[in-house]
């Protein structure tokens, strides 16, 4: 199963950027539900201890759907990074607050004082996008207590924040190659 996700990704990648703006594609929605089973049979102790790869993977799917998005864009000369950060919130703020608040409800009855005080500030630091800045600098992404985050996921919105960030505010992402 590992190879044919593993050629899967190098077949996605070896593609030409340019058509994935455009059509719908099967493949990356089989490795997207490839990559969360992975995560949901870590978590729920199913499966190999490598729960971690299903999120890895989901990440360098998303990253090339939006650098597929990007250069598409600029080549057509119909590209804003303001436009591309308020689609980017209205697809991924409702379902984030939501998630927010659920953990924030089942949490007020079940975590201790100063576990619900964290959970405030990871919840602060999710709908910020910078959940990878803040988790860094209070875990160990690898350490036992690190399972126990409910919060630990938005870890990859803040590093695709970051990245995308950087990228807007960097020269060399402002022209396609």
């Amino acid at each position: 199963m590992l190879e044919i996700a593993y050629s899967s990704v190098i077949s996605l990648f070896s593609e030409k950027i340019i058509d994935t703006a455009v059509k719908y594609r099967a493949d990356i929605d089989g490795l997207r539900a490839l990559a969360v089973l992975f995560v949901v049979l870590f978590h729920f102790g199913l499966g190999f201890p490598g729960g971690f790869v299903g999120v890895d993977v989901f990440f360098a799917i998303s990253g090339y759907l939006i650098g597929g998005h990007i250069y598409q864009s600029k080549l057509e000369d119909d590209f804003s990074w303001g436009q591309f950060y308020v689609r980017r919130i209205k697809r991924i703020l409702p379902a984030l607050i939501a998630v927010v608040v659920a953990v924030w409800l089942v949490m007020f009855f079940v975590s201790t004082p100063e576990d619900f005080r964290t959970l405030g500030r990871d919840a602060a630091a999710a709908l910020l996008s910078v959940s990878n800045v803040t988790l860094w600098n209070s875990l160990n992404y690898f350490s036992p207590s690190t399972e126990h985050n409910p919060l630990l996921m938005t870890w990859s919105l803040g590093g695709g924040g970051t990245v995308l960030f950087s990228c807007a505010s960097s020269a060399s992402c402002r022209d396609p190659v």
